[in-house]
């Protein structure tokens, strides 16, 4: 069983989960985004290279908010001196699972006591808000900026 395992990561990624993506919110590049014991990390179609984008526990709290009737972004809160990471997702569904994933690997890999996911009603935000002005609806201060990096995807 390891050898097939080993056969197979010389041709694939296994110690990942990856999604589709877009880059950013606003502009759409498509980029693979990675997310494994290592991290979040991304590559773009016409670039191979791997670039890294967050650790775990850069991490400190993870929202979820509705762009549009289509698109959902995952909102990672990270360190004091770190732009905040931004994961726009084709379905509310797909954010979700990028959010609990995200979520749980802090946990096991950053000894997070307790959940950094925290949702927030759909409700409470306007669909139309920016996320500049979600960025103050916040209760973390994650420094200046709209965000950096990563799209949207479906898992797969």
């Amino acid at each position: 069983m390891i050898r097939y395992y080993e056969l197979l990561s010389k041709n694939r990624r296994i110690d990942v989960d990856k999604f589709s993506c877009e880059v950013g919110t606003g502009v759409h590049i498509p980029v693979t985004i990675f997310v494994g014991n290592q991290g979040i990390s991304y590559v773009t179609e016409s670039n191979s290279s791997e670039s890294h984008v967050v650790n775990f526990h850069q991490i400190l709290e993870i929202n979820i908010l509705p762009l549009d009737a289509k698109r959902t972004a995952v909102y990672l809160h990270c360190d004091v001196d770190m732009e905040p990471v931004i994961i726009t997702c084709k379905t509310p569904k797909t954010a979700y699972e990028v959010a609990t994933l995200i979520d749980g690997y802090a946990r096991l890999y950053a000894n997070k006591k307790s959940s950094i996911f925290k949702p927030i009603d759909p409700e409470a935000v306007s669909r139309r808000a920016s996320l500049a002005s979600y960025a103050s609806l916040t209760s973390t201060s994650v420094g200046p900026g709209s965000g950096s990096v990563v799209g949207s995807g479906g898992g797969s």
